[in-house]
């Protein structure tokens, strides 16, 4: 997962970084550090990075966020269920 395409989950489904850091227990500056540098920084006392990835990318997928591994990573929204 790239700050790239977290950045543009979230303006698919419309959120801030204010929206976004709290649902997945981050704060919201933490959210747009990884999206500036596809590096999420250490947190302080609390989970590991890599579970800090896990729980955002997680987060955004709850939401109907698909992330895209081709030669150009990208996502997409998920058609609602019929």
């Amino acid at each position: 997962m790239t700050g790239d395409q977290v950045r543009a989950a979230r303006r698919l489904l419309g959120w801030s970084a204010d929206t976004l850091g709290p649902r997945c227990r981050m704060p919201a500056a933490a959210v747009l550090a990884f999206e500036q540098t596809g590096k999420m920084s250490k947190p302080q006392g609390g989970s590991s990075t890599i579970k800090r990835l896990a729980l955002l990318k997680a987060t955004l997928e709850a939401a109907g966020v698909m992330f895209i591994y081709e030669e150009t990573p990208g996502v997409m929204l998920r058609r609602p269920e019929e």
